[in-house]
């Protein structure tokens, strides 16, 4: 435990020295930015285990609950070049937990891009990511810790060849490997095509056509070039300035797809999702929304559409202090291309948080989140309650 103590300290020591050395005016237009943060969360059901379950990590420590600080630095610089600008950014976050020590790890994720325009007509953006983290223990049971290397990069172009219309394009790879689940291992590559109106009074229509190959890299039961998907998804999305303080963003389309494993069957799955956002005071605002779309990464035993419902408010209660509620609802549900549903999954979340900046480049955020699931096949209900403070610090 004293180990665990004194990592803790030295926590705490890193970030305090990285904020002293930050100290300076913040300006959100500033060519170079760069941040340090610390987050202190107590958390009452760490691993996410059913009602009255436990592991082999809860039953050595006795507990279910622990608390947790994470303190990470971060940073971006944007270079113009002529009508070019090429950017970096990157994070590395250390976890410390008291008591689960096995958790305690580092992540980071970095960003290279290239936002590029060619004349007045062409313009668009390249980049290259990779993160480094641990799986969510919603998707990781009985303990076992799952670290995610992700890799990916995209490209997008735009033609603008009126003043109100434009085609687009994009294209876009992303692999996914695992350290202990290595038979959800996979890969995505995906391309689309598609056009877009603005509007003399705001608005912006787009449709678009997107192909993707979705192809798992090792074997489970099944050959791994027959355990993947093919897609291909039409959307037709609005963004609607009603007013100058009330927006509407809605998006619908039909997404097809099979399996690798199954060629004959076709599955088709209607997907979108409507939202607003509404400044109804200068101190008061509101969003909501609805949707269906397919979840992108899955384990393998055929694909989850996620259907979701949110709900946010928040309020300026003075010009440093403004507070925050949000409520989520999301239900996942297993599909396959045989037309076969698999286990529904809902999930409702609760927070309230409050944003106080005594300066500007410092927030302090304190929350409580409260998150209930049940399954309607299985066992696995559970609910879990955090509470804790965030603290970030801009140069």
């Amino acid at each position: 435990m004293l180990k665990a103590s004194l990592s803790i300290n030295q926590l705490w020591l890193f970030t305090a020295m990285v904020t002293s050395f930050c100290f300076a005016a913040y300006d959100a237009d500033d060519t170079l930015k760069l941040n340090a943060a610390i987050d202190y969360r107590y958390d009452d059901n760490v691993f996410l285990l059913p009602n009255s379950s436990s592991n082999s990590i809860t039953r050595e420590y006795g507990q279910r609950g622990d608390s947790s600080i994470v303190a990470s630095v971060g940073g971006r610089i944007d270079v113009p070049l002529s009508r070019q600008v090429l950017y970096v950014a990157a994070n590395a976050a250390r976890q410390q937990y008291l008591k689960f020590d096995e958790l305690n790890y580092t992540s980071w994720n970095g960003q290279l891009g290239w936002k590029w325009q060619v004349g007045s007509q062409f313009s668009g953006d390249l980049n290259a990511r990779a993160s480094y983290s641990m799986n969510s223990f919603e998707d990781v049971r009985n303990g076992i810790i799952d670290m995610i290397n992700d890799n990916s990069a995209s490209w997008n172009g735009n033609w603008l060849f009126s003043s109100n219309w434009a085609l687009l394009a994009n294209i876009g790879y992303d692999e996914q490997t695992h350290s202990d689940l290595k038979y959800q291992d996979a890969r995505v590559v995906n391309y689309g095509l598609g056009v877009r109106f603005n509007t003399d009074k705001g608005s912006v229509i787009s449709l678009i056509h997107q192909w993707q190959d979705y192809s798992y890299l090792r074997n489970l039961f099944l050959p791994a070039d027959k355990r993947g998907y093919h897609e291909q998804n039409t959307r037709l999305s609005l963004l609607w300035p009603v007013t100058a303080n009330l927006n509407l963003t809605a998006n619908a389309g039909l997404s097809s797809w099979k399996s690798k494993a199954d060629t004959a069957s076709t599955e088709s799955k209607p997907q979108g999702d409507i939202g607003f956002n509404w400044q109804i005071t200068d101190k008061t605002k509101v969003s909501a929304g609805v949707g269906q779309n397919f979840e992108q990464f899955n384990d393998g035993a055929g694909r989850n559409l996620e259907r979701t419902a949110y709900f946010s408010s928040g309020w300026a209660m003075t010009e440093k202090l403004s507070w925050l509620f949000n409520f989520n609802y999301r239900q996942q549900e297993r599909e396959s291309t045989l037309g076969i549903n698999g286990r529904k999954q809902n999930y409702n979340t609760t927070r309230l948080s409050a944003a106080y900046r005594p300066i500007r480049s410092v927030s302090i955020n304190p929350y409580f989140q409260y998150i209930t699931s049940n399954v309607d096949k299985g066992l696995d209900d559970y609910d879990d309650a955090q509470a804790g403070v965030f603290v970030r610090y801009d140069y």
